[in-house]
């Protein structure tokens, strides 16, 4: 899980749209920020990202890092991870936070994300 969760904070570093959806399975859930999202293309995904990733940049966010995983095994298949993403900026100074549940499915070797409930934390 650990793999996963690095190669999603560089693609949230990086601000890959495209390959922020490959990451996630469809249809998917995103709840938090005081909104619901069904998600039912690859083309939502990366238009939501694309979207964030102009806020996040907006507020002086370059990095993600995450920060006190917590991983649960449901089944054969399905883990929920709670994460602390701790948002940088440029000089590496915490400009931001937020807490994330996934629940993930792993299909065909490689895991991908179903639902997430996000909760953004003030700076």
């Amino acid at each position: 899980m650990s793999d996963f969760l690095n190669t999603y904070a560089e693609v949230l570093s990086r601000a890959d749209a495209g390959a922020m959806a490959r990451l996630w399975n469809v249809p998917a859930l995103v709840v938090g920020g005081g909104q619901v999202i069904a998600v039912g293309s690859p083309a939502e995904t990366e238009q939501f990202f694309m979207q964030s990733f102009a806020q996040y940049h907006a507020s002086g966010v370059q990095t993600a890092i995450p920060a006190e995983p917590r991983v649960a095994l449901l089944s054969d298949s399905v883990a929920s991870v709670a994460v602390h993403w701790i948002h940088e900026n440029a000089d590496g100074l915490e400009v931001g936070a937020e807490d994330a549940f996934y629940i993930l499915a792993r299909d065909s070797g490689s895991s991908d994300i179903r639902v997430v409930f996000y909760t953004p934390i003030e700076h």
